[in-house]
């Protein structure tokens, strides 16, 4: 699954982020072995002036380019992703 360090790596410069989440929800089959067939990564972001384009973006190049997990993973899972953008002022 992407991680922090190459999502971030992969955004512009001019956007503040304070925070970053990452929550991954999945559904395994029934019987033995119990593989995974639906997964959902949801990136929540906290900061200033994030472009949810950008965003968007650095998430699929990530997906596609650099994370061998989602490579290995989607042979046999559908694998979903989200993102959240917050302003900083917005989160308590």
């Amino acid at each position: 699954m992407a991680n922090e360090m190459t999502v971030r790596a992969t955004l512009e410069t001019g956007m503040r982020f304070t925070g970053y989440e990452l929550r991954i929800h999945g559904e395994r089959t029934e019987e033995h072995p119990k593989v995974f067939v639906d997964i959902t990564v949801e990136h929540i972001f906290t900061g200033h002036n994030i472009r949810p384009d950008a965003v968007e973006r650095a998430i699929e190049l990530t997906e596609e380019r650099y994370c061998g997990a989602s490579a290995m993973l989607g042979k046999t899972a559908r694998l979903k992703h989200a993102f959240f953008l917050f302003d900083e002022g917005e989160r308590a």
